[in-house]
């Protein structure tokens, strides 16, 4: 069987809800050389049901965590460019054609980063959150000297991703801020905020202040833990 150019990795528990609407959409790409895998972590409902219906591969991990599951995902994809998004994500038709592009025109380049628009919000605060979210990228790009991956709408290629062990075991590291910092010392990190993604803000409707404290002091101890790069290169031993 050829491989496919584009793999697309999506982790989901008990997504049943929103997971359709995902994989319609990429149903719909116009760029269709591409193979979805779904990997089932530990769902109760119908999601690995859902997932085969629509011709999706689908994988189980048995370790409950959102880092299992995309390495999970990643270690069985087979296309020269892997990308990760979410069972809430609906992807424009032209996302896979997006990507391939930019690839196309940056051959050096590891991996790519996009950026996501909140649809299910007032028009006030989708604004709001899309400029959070893309000053965000430049503000990580300043702290750590690269662009971060988001879970949503991030690809990178399958030879980088072979080459790397992101931690998935230390729960106070950030899963995507640390797999961007283990994928650019492989190389460079695009951040092109035309590649955009359509997201479910449930996140921010049922976490609790606390959660969201944890996720920054997460962030917070990832950044501390890789440290920036002009510190590493110039460190003497």
């Amino acid at each position: 069987m050829p491989k496919p150019k584009i793999s697309v990795v999506i982790p989901a528990y008990n997504e049943e809800k929103y997971l359709p609407a995902c994989l319609a959409s990429l149903k719909q790409q116009t760029f269709k050389d591409f193979e979805v895998i779904v990997v089932d972590n530990n769902s109760t409902d119908k999601t690995a049901r859902i997932a085969k219906s629509f011709g999706a591969k689908v994988v189980e991990e048995k370790r409950q965590g959102i880092a299992f599951a995309r390495d999970r995902g990643f270690s069985i994809a087979r296309g020269e460019i892997i990308t990760r998004t979410d069972a809430d994500t609906i992807l424009p038709i032209n996302w896979l054609l997006q990507i391939i592009q930019i690839f196309h025109h940056n051959p050096q380049t590891a991996g790519v980063a996009g950026t996501t628009i909140y649809s299910d919000l007032s028009p006030f605060f989708t604004t709001i959150f899309q400029y959070c979210s893309n000053s965000w990228f430049y503000l990580h790009r300043i702290l750590a000297g690269h662009y971060q991956f988001a879970g949503s709408n991030f690809a990178v290629r399958r030879n980088i991703i072979m080459r790397i062990s992101p931690c998935t075991t230390n729960l106070f590291l950030h899963e995507d801020m640390d797999f961007s910092c283990h994928a650019t010392q492989l190389g460079k990190i695009i951040f092109d905020p035309s590649l955009v993604v359509f997201n479910s803000a449930r996140y921010f409707k049922t976490k609790t202040f606390t959660t969201v404290l944890r996720y920054i002091i997460m962030g917070i101890y990832t950044l501390a833990t890789h440290g920036h790069p002009f510190v590493r290169n110039h460190q003497r031993f």
